[in-house]
């Protein structure tokens, strides 16, 4: 279990993940597996996203804010818990 956002990668800059497994996480308030913020695309690419949970966006979490923060979704499976 890990913070409150992100449960296993919280990222205030753009990521690209590739050929990548996320599963099993948790986080309390939002983004299960993955919390993105702060200016910039982020790519997922041939990604799973699975058995994640948090109450907002148990896979995901793309917070906007002030800055425009994007993405990308190339091939990618995102599943909830």
């Amino acid at each position: 279990l890990a913070g409150s956002s992100g449960g296993a990668i919280y990222a205030t800059a753009p990521v690209e993940l590739r050929l990548s497994t996320l599963s099993g996480n948790q986080a309390s308030t939002s983004g299960g597996a993955l919390y993105l913020s702060g200016p910039g695309t982020s790519l997922l690419r041939r990604v799973t996203l699975a058995g994640n949970a948090s109450p907002v966006g148990s896979a995901v979490r793309v917070f906007r804010g002030v800055s425009t923060t994007l993405l990308n979704l190339d091939n990618s499976i995102l599943q909830g818990a």
